[in-house]
Formats: structure tokens, sequence, C-alpha cells
């Protein structure tokens, strides 16, 4: 799942962390040519206390003005939230399940 912030900022998810990333255009190392590129600004565990990590980092890498912009996308942020933790609900109920049907 990936939750788009503002300024090409976003955060990512693999199995053990979130991670806030940054799209931006710059320039390559390579061919000097302008592109769209990626920058990883921190790693932070799975969980909420990760999660609040994140967002924390997140604004201080804002300026003031993408901070007041950034509340008002926050009640979107809050619904993909749920989302993520509703998907994972399932997964561990499909993995609970998984385990009992392989006992029988």
């Amino acid at each position: 799942m990936k939750i788009r912030l503002t300024d090409g900022y976003y955060i990512a998810e693999d199995n053990y962390n979130y991670i806030l990333k940054q799209d931006y255009i710059g320039t390559g190392k390579k061919d000097k040519e302008q592109k769209l590129l990626t920058r990883t600004v921190g790693y932070f565990s799975n969980g909420i206390k990760g999660l609040e990590g994140c967002i924390k980092r997140y604004l201080e890498e804002c300026s003031l003005d993408t901070q007041k912009s950034a509340e008002i996308d926050f009640k979107n942020f809050c619904e993909a939230l749920e989302a993520v933790v509703a998907e994972r609900a399932v997964r561990i109920a499909q993995n609970i399940n998984d385990c009992i049907c392989q006992e029988d």
C-alpha cells in the first residue's frame, strides 16, 4: 500500500517497515538529465509507534506551509490507515484459519 502525502512524499510499506519516501525531479548521476528520482527519508517499524515516528519525520521534513496543508489531508491519511489495519486483520485471520485447517 502507498499513502500519498504532499510535495512528493509518501509512505510505503514492506513486511517489516513503514518507509517514508519522496519523489522529486532531479539530475541523474550518469546521464545528467532531469528525471523523476526517489529519496528514502527513513524506515519505521510496523505498528502505531513506527507510524507515529514516520508522521513526525514527515512533518519535520516539510516547511510550515506544507504542514498546514498536510493537516487538511490528514483525514484521508487516517482513512487509508484504517484500510491498512483492516487488510492486516483479514490476513491474520486467514493465517489463523490456515493453521487450524492444517491441524485437522
